[in-house]
């Protein structure tokens, strides 16, 4: 009678325990599943679109990285158009800080007559709406009449005198992208200080800050008059600054070597006289003119 009830006794013991294992594996479940994420994320569909994923399933198309909320960003090849590299871009200003702000108010301060303007002023669109406006370079090479025009400008100046006198929205698309690179390169060579320069989407040099590789010396074809004459700073050594063809800002003083070979013989407080050879150019503010020397 007593190992009956021992047996009963044992057989209850499993029993319960068995009871309290399932119990604890179900709650060991739930846990798992509760922390699970959900597969409820926007996707990019070939359209270029986005579509709602299916909750609690994972697609093939839905990657890890979809599945952990990450959305990934439409390409040119599933539908989306491909950027043009004429346009500005936030990154463009970060990475040479600039401030697009400034670069438009530096525009609206000579006092262009643009017509209206739909993108808010002060902001990267209101530049690329910019862009778009047909006889800017025109407008631009008018107010500035001494700046010197690289190759490149002058051959999409030649390219588009048709094109720039009609309204841009009714231009084939590589016209438009014409005007548009006009209108970059004008504002790079008017405004160097503020304008970042175009990124190419084309050809990057990733070695380089600003992707850009460096042309040949036999392919660099320098201006008869490289520079313009900004000011002249007195001091204890009086220094000219000038502009070169190619926007950049440059210091120099009596002695200086030019991108064109010739050398700073004289700074006067609003000239600047240079000799290569037997040539000498004098540069004015604001005027240059040629002074041959003797021998």
């Amino acid at each position: 009678m007593k190992r009956i009830q021992i047996e009963k006794i044992e057989l209850f013991a499993r029993k319960y325990i068995i009871d309290i294992g399932i119990a604890v594996l179900c709650i060991l479940f739930a846990l798992v599943f509760a922390e699970r994420p959900k597969a409820d994320h926007r996707l990019i569909g070939k359209d270029g679109k986005s579509q709602q994923a299916v909750p609690g399933k994972v697609s093939a198309r839905q990657t890890p990285e979809n599945a952990a909320g990450t959305i990934r960003p439409v390409t040119a090849k599933e539908g989306s158009k491909s950027p043009d590299p004429s346009d500005f871009y936030a990154d463009e200003f970060l990475i040479q800080e600039k401030d697009a702000r400034k670069l438009c108010e530096v525009i609206r301060s000579d006092s262009y007559k643009l017509g209206a303007m739909n993108a808010a002023f002060g902001t990267i669109e209101w530049l690329n709406e910019l862009l778009k406006v047909g006889d800017l370079f025109d407008k631009v090479v008018y107010e500035k009449p001494d700046l010197v025009l690289t190759n490149e400008i002058k051959g999409l100046k030649e390219q588009t005198e048709v094109q720039r006198v009609k309204p841009f929205a009714g231009l084939k698309d590589d016209e438009q992208k014409k005007i548009k690179r006009l209108n970059r390169l004008i504002l790079v060579l008017a405004y160097p200080l503020e304008t970042p320069k175009s990124r190419n989407l084309e050809v990057r040099n990733i070695f380089e800050p600003d992707g850009n590789y460096e042309k040949p010396k036999e392919l660099i074809i320098i201006p008869e008059k490289p520079y313009n004459l900004i000011a002249v700073l007195e001091g204890k050594e009086k220094r000219a600054i000038l502009r070169d063809y190619t926007g950049r800002t440059v210091s120099l003083k009596t002695g200086d070597k030019m991108i064109d070979g010739s050398v700073v013989i004289s700074i006067d407080k609003v000239s600047v006289t240079a000799k290569k050879g037997k040539k000498e150019m004098e540069y004015r503010i604001f005027n240059v003119k040629n002074k041959k020397g003797k021998a």
